[in-house]
């Protein structure tokens, strides 16, 4: 069996909060066990031109990823809501104070994300578990991690275990292909997409691939980490990924099923 390695992504809660559990009832399958939890400390004062960099940069990303998903937008209807968000952020000091605390959390979860990624391959483990700390454990979670490091790839494998939107929702339905043949709980999808990052499991290429990218693209760190993971996933379109979504999860996303509660003021 494969060396799997288990980051758990917090900040501070981790004891009070369901990952925890979850993180014990593996410990009998991990071989290493981190947290990350070091942020840098957020400025408090929103910086105007920082946000509207951000938006010129995500509204790019999202019409790059339309195209991905075969269901190009409008280029119209997205240079509209950039000019609301433009608008919005200079009028209201509201707006613009919960959007710049939005950016610093996102910053730094995926911050932390990163971390794990190159941690893992500084180690000799070769499956890497990232669990932020809203991820619940379900009857099928053990099992489930057990026939995927049985059956490891020597592609890039990204694996997402906890679902969390719909898929419809996500318009990534259209690419859920058969069952995955080791396990039919198991959905192979054609094109590598995410879902939420709660909880996903990926190996050394896929993770070397992913730090490769933001050695190329460093500002894509700023990304939120759904973001940045279709960002990976658009530069790599020529790189054959084994994308893998647990179909029902294997762990509940608690924050979008209501279980636990979002830092994101939003959700």
């Amino acid at each position: 069996m494969s060396g799997l390695r288990v980051a758990a992504i917090h900040n501070g809660e981790l004891d009070q909060a369901p990952a925890r559990v979850l993180i014990g009832e593996l410990a009998g399958q991990a071989s290493s066990v981190t947290e990350v939890t070091e942020q840098a400390p957020f400025t408090a004062v929103p910086d105007l031109k920082e946000l509207s960099t951000w938006r010129r940069g995500q509204r790019e990303l999202e019409m790059k990823w339309a195209r991905y998903l075969q269901r190009p937008g409008s280029a119209l209807t997205s240079l509209i809501g950039r000019i609301l968000f433009e608008v919005g952020i200079r009028i209201s000091a509201a707006r613009r104070s919960d959007t710049w605390r939005i950016r610093r959390v996102e910053k730094a979860v995926t911050g932390k994300h990163v971390h794990s990624w190159r941690d893992f391959l500084d180690s000799t483990d070769t499956e890497l578990l990232v669990l932020e700390s809203d991820a619940i454990r379900t009857e099928a979670t053990s099992e489930i991690l057990t026939v995927l490091l049985r059956s490891p790839s020597e592609q890039p494998r990204y694996v997402n275990l906890a679902g969390g939107l719909d898929p419809g929702r996500l318009r990534i339905d259209q690419f859920a292909g058969q069952p995955w043949p080791v396990d039919a709980r198991i959905t192979a999808y054609r094109l590598p997409v995410t879902n939420t990052s709660c909880a996903y499991l990926i190996n050394r290429p896929m993770a070397q691939l992913a730090i490769d990218h933001l050695d190329h693209f460093p500002a894509d760190a700023g990304l939120g980490i759904d973001w940045l993971w279709n960002a990976v996933f658009l530069l790599n379109q020529s790189t054959p990924i084994q994308c893998l979504h647990a179909q029902p999860p294997a762990i509940i996303h608690g924050s979008t099923e209501g279980l636990t509660k979002s830092w994101h003021p939003n959700r």
